[in-house]
C-alpha cells in the first residue's frame, strides 16, 4: 500500500520497509520505540509551521505502529481447540 510516508519505493525485494527492519532487530526494542516516539512528536510539533494535516498524518502512522509494536494483538488461548481435536463448533 502506498502512502506518503511508506511509499512502495521505500520497500525491498523481499517486500519490507525500514519499519519492518527495525522491528525485526535491525534497531533494538528500546530504539524503536525512540524512533516512534520521536518522529510523532516531530510531526505533531511542525503541524501548525510546515505540512498541517499532511504532518497529523504522518504522526499518526508513527503513534499507529507504536501502539502495534509495543501491544501487539494476543491470539486467544484455545481459540483453534475445535479445529485441532476435529470437533464440531456447535458442541456435538
Amino acid at each position: 500500500m502506498v502512502t506518503k510516508i511508506r511509499p512502495d519505493y521505500y520497500r525491498g525485494s523481499d517486500g519490507k520497509d525500514l519499519f519492518d527492519r527495525f522491528e525485526a532487530g535491525l534497531l533494538t526494542q528500546e530504539e524503536t520505540i525512540g524512533f516512534y516516539k520521536g518522529n510523532a512528536i516531530k510531526y505533531l510539533t511542525r503541524e501548525d509551521s510546515k505540512n498541517g494535516r499532511e504532518d497529523l498524518d504522518k504522526a499518526l502512522t508513527y503513534i499507529q505502529r507504536l501502539k502495534q509494536f509495543k501491544y501487539p494483538k494476543r491470539k486467544i488461548p484455545f481459540a483453534d481447540f475445535e479445529k485441532a481435536f476435529g470437533r464440531a463448533s456447535n458442541g456435538h
